[in-house]
């Protein structure tokens, strides 16, 4: 049995986390906002910031600089939160600034360097041309699995 072809994303929003422009399909983003605080979740790794609340529901933050191993200043708790969703699972990352919402570039993402740091590879799907420079194209399931994998290894670290 064929299954079908994958659908070809509609739009990217487009973020810039330090130097670098990173994306995720559209159909993932729910909103940018601006949490009025964070609670810091204690003996958890760099990658997640804290947890916010969102209209009454907590909302973990995760840092994308410590978890793909971006080169980036500290994030700012006055910069913007992406929300985003899948299967069920709502997380906020952490961003400086939206770079836009536009319609998807176009074709397909080609393969990141080899020299890109090991964790920014395994979580992205590639890179596509975007406003005369790339954009990273972030899979976010494999973002929210990479940062579970790290809050799990961090737990099963004794104190």
């Amino acid at each position: 049995m064929n299954e079908p072809a994958p659908r070809r994303p509609e739009r990217i929003l487009a973020f810039r986390r330090g130097d670098r422009v990173l994306g995720l399909e559209g159909r993932y983003s729910r909103e940018v906002t601006a949490l009025a605080a964070l609670t810091p979740v204690p003996l958890a790794p760099a990658c997640l910031l804290g947890v916010g609340n969102l209209r009454g529901t907590l909302l973990p933050v995760i840092d994308l600089a410590p978890l793909l191993e971006l080169a980036a200043p500290p994030w700012e708790p006055s910069s913007p939160v992406h929300v985003t969703a899948v299967a069920g699972t709502a997380a906020g990352i952490a961003i400086d600034e939206v770079a836009g919402f536009d319609p998807w570039p176009g074709g397909e993402p080609l393969p990141l360097d080899p020299d890109e740091p090991a964790p920014l590879r395994s979580a992205a799907r590639g890179w596509l041309p975007y406003r005369g420079g790339r954009v990273v194209l972030l899979d976010l399931p494999g973002v929210l699995r990479l940062a579970r994998e790290r809050l799990a290894a961090a737990a099963a670290v004794p104190p």
